[in-house]
């Protein structure tokens, strides 16, 4: 019983206590912070999209006072006029951030333009108002091709939307920037613009793959107006390295290792087995006089 009281008393002051802060928040706190509620979209290598969402307060009188806000639902929406598609929802975690990954078969609704509008909702509470962000694209499609001749390695991007009719439109223009991916970085190796739907690049010659001869290629659009941020990357074996002969390093008993080490062996064990033998004929030289 006496548990039981205690327990009951425990969460009767956290309850006041979370009343208490949210009623100070509610009538003094937010009113000092400025609510940031952004959206933005990545549309990644297996044509799948990433919706996330930062949901943060940042103070109006200390720009560097920003708090998360956290555990917050947030829903993402497919709308066009009166049509609303949900795409997928979830929480916002301790750091306020919120995504959700839409498969790249989704067909999403799109106006008579071809631009897709997702907005994410926040719902709000007895304390914050309700949230919204809203973002248009274009679904832009990239392809990597590359061909081989002579040594020399072309890369062939091709760069188009879908129009409703199912059919392919080249992009005329469109700022690009193509890469190698490594282990742990990314090495841009050309900023460069593409016209009428076509870029070639030739790789360098001294670009070459990792261990198991494959090498990855990438093309990405940043923050392009009509189709926000796009990656696709392809990967090739690299015959270079495949190739590459495997040096060896010598070895202390294989036939490459140089006579200095047999030397030098040779004598390191002559001493020590010299030792071993000078310390039994002594222990038996001991035994004998402990006779005598």
């Amino acid at each position: 019983m006496k548990i039981i009281n205690k327990i009951n008393l425990t969460l009767l002051f956290t309850l006041f206590g979370s009343f208490i802060s949210l009623t100070f928040a509610q009538e003094n706190g937010l009113a000092k912070f400025n609510i940031s509620f952004d959206l933005t979209s990545v549309k990644q290598e297996d044509n799948s999209r990433l919706f996330k969402i930062e949901f943060s307060a940042t103070n109006k009188d200390d720009k560097k006072d920003i708090v998360s806000i956290v555990d917050a639902e947030v829903n993402f929406y497919n709308i066009l006029d009166d049509q609303e598609i949900l795409l997928g929802k979830s929480k916002t975690s301790k750091e306020g951030v919120v995504s959700i990954v839409v498969p790249g078969t989704h067909k999403y609704l799109k106006d008579k333009d071809g631009y897709i509008t997702v907005v994410a909702k926040y719902d709000g509470n007895d304390v914050m108002d309700s949230q919204e962000s809203e973002l248009m694209f274009k679904d832009l499609f990239l392809e990597i091709e590359i061909n081989t001749e002579d040594s020399i390695r072309t890369a062939t991007i091709n760069a188009y939307t879908m129009e409703n009719e199912g059919e392919k439109k080249e992009i005329e223009t469109l700022d690009i920037v193509i890469g190698v991916k490594g282990m742990l970085s990314k090495l841009v190796l050309e900023e460069s613009t593409l016209e009428n739907g076509v870029y070639e690049y030739e790789l360098p010659s001294d670009i070459h793959g990792n261990s198991m001869g494959d090498l990855t290629i990438f093309v990405k659009v940043d923050e392009n107006a009509d189709f926000g941020n796009v990656i696709k990357t392809t990967t090739i074996k690299d015959a270079f390295a495949l190739n590459k002969p495997v040096i060896e390093r010598n070895k202390l008993w294989t036939d490459a290792a140089p006579i200095w080490m047999y030397v030098v062996l040779s004598i390191l064990l002559l001493v020590v087995w010299s030792n071993y033998l000078i310390s039994i004929i002594n222990l038996i030289r001991i035994n004998k006089i402990g006779k005598s």
